[in-house]
């Protein structure tokens, strides 16, 4: 019926952006992708990836094309899928583990090192 899977069941609290829901310490939150996760509203889009432990608090954020080096600081690596701006030093690491800091690795890839050969 009715509460069934109305507008509670997957709505718009199920996906999109608009998902609400009620922090630990009773607060505004936003739901990470996993679904389990509330996080403050606040970080939702503040540039540090791992506020939600699957990284989705950075997801989606806008920037891209070519606003996205404009969320930067100038010097700052712009991740390409909007999930941060990396310092120099963490960009193009090349070791024997390379450890990408963009949630998409973006970080880690042959533009990211041309860019970072750039800023030299």
């Amino acid at each position: 019926g009715d509460n069934g899977g109305g507008d509670n069941g997957g709505g718009d609290n199920g996906g999109g952006d608009n998902r609400a829901c009620v922090t630990d310490n009773g607060f505004d939150g936003w739901l990470c992708d996993d679904g389990i996760q509330c996080i403050s509203a606040d970080w939702r889009c503040d540039e540090w990836a791992g506020d939600c432990n699957d990284g989705s608090d950075e997801a989606n954020c806008g920037g891209g094309g070519d606003n996205g080096n404009n969320e930067c600081a100038p010097g700052l690596f712009a991740c390409v899928d909007g999930s941060g701006c990396i310092e120099p030093d963490w960009v193009c690491e090349n070791g024997a583990e390379p450890w990408p800091d963009c949630t998409d690795g973006s970080d880690e890839t042959d533009a990211a090192c041309t860019w970072k050969a750039n800023q030299l």
